[in-house]
């Protein structure tokens, strides 16, 4: 049994040791990958930005705003 996003899911384990509070990679209901803390951290904040950006309408927008007039970035040397 495996917690996403406060969802109880079942997954198999396989050949794969996992512990109880582990950090997992799962697919199709199976564990791929224990995962260290600092990758799962990592992998969350992706998934949240993917969500964030999903729901906007034009994401891309925020993007355009950072452009200066000719398409460049305002940072760039």
């Amino acid at each position: 049994m495996c917690c996403l996003g406060g969802t109880r899911v079942d997954a198999r384990t396989g050949f794969i040791p996992v512990k109880e509070g582990d950090h997992v990679l799962i697919h199709a209901g199976c564990v791929l990958q224990v995962l260290k803390e600092e990758d799962a951290a990592a992998m969350e904040e992706i998934f949240n930005d993917i969500a964030r950006i999903e729901n906007q309408e034009k994401p891309y927008e925020e993007d355009l705003k950072r452009l200066g007039k000719d398409g460049t970035p305002y940072d760039a040397t």
